[in-house]
């Protein structure tokens, strides 16, 4: 028998599950092996490679909860990710001057994902997906800064 993987953020993936009844991980992710872009701070920190959901509970947000059963309860507990440099600045440059700031990242870097790191949604038209990592990976040493936002 195969040995499950354990997400990182199994607890909240779980409370996810339990209560919109919706995969979680969402059924489109998948093992991949695949170049990745991510906005970040420099230098790189672990914090830059945690999901909104955990962000916003450290930074004493509010909680984001989006329709029962949306996919969204999900995704909010992974991390965004490009399959290229253009993709992702474009998408960051899309957003207003105050709403970058307000999202507060410097950088883009880039790194390779694998297999063995987690799962991958589908890629979308704008070149972003959502991935969810498994416990024991540290993404902050896979990334590298390559230019400015």
């Amino acid at each position: 028998m195969e040995k499950r993987n354990i997400f990182r953020y199994e607890t909240y993936l779980q409370e996810v599950r339990k209560i919109h009844g919706i995969e979680c991980p969402v059924e489109d992710a998948e093992r991949r092996n695949i170049e990745a872009f991510r906005w970040v701070n420099e230098p790189i920190t672990e914090e830059n490679f945690f999901p909104t959901r955990v962000l916003d509970e450290l930074k004493k947000k509010k909680i984001r909860i989006f329709p029962k059963g949306h996919r969204l309860n999900c995704i909010y507990h992974s991390l965004s990710l490009f399959i290229s440099e253009e993709d992702a600045k474009k998408k960051f440059n899309s957003f207003s001057k105050t709403s970058r700031k307000s999202i507060g990242y410097t950088h883009l870097a880039q790194g390779e994902i694998t297999e063995n790191d987690g799962e991958c949604t589908d890629i979308d038209d704008m070149g972003h997906f959502s991935f969810f990592e498994y416990e024991d990976i540290s993404l902050k040493d896979k990334f590298k800064i390559i230019s400015t936002l």
